[in-house]
């Protein structure tokens, strides 16, 4: 079946004849453009696949470690208000 495809095309190729047309620089510029154009859509698309998932992942591991940097001060201050006053006047650090 694929010999019979290839042998088509050949022939198919072979009995055409010159189109006698006039194809101007415009044609081949809006050939360039189009081409241009697939590959980079093709780009766009995997970039836009990979990047933002990525980018995704790194805002959430941000604002996890924020909110872990505000959890544990805040655990500080719980600790701080839970100090015994007469410890805080005699100087004695809290641990």
């Amino acid at each position: 079946m694929k010999k019979l495809f290839v042998i088509s095309i050949i022939i198919a190729a072979m009995a055409s004849e010159p189109a006698l047309a006039y194809t101007g620089p415009g044609l081949g510029a809006a050939t360039i453009a189009i081409v241009v154009g697939f590959f980079t859509s093709i780009f766009v698309a995997l970039f836009a696949v990979i990047w933002y998932p990525v980018k995704r992942l790194l805002k959430n591991r941000k604002k996890s470690r924020a909110h872990s940097a505000a959890t544990n001060s805040s655990d500080d201050i719980a600790t701080l208000k839970k100090a015994d006053p007469e410890d805080a006047a005699s100087g004695e650090a809290v641990k």
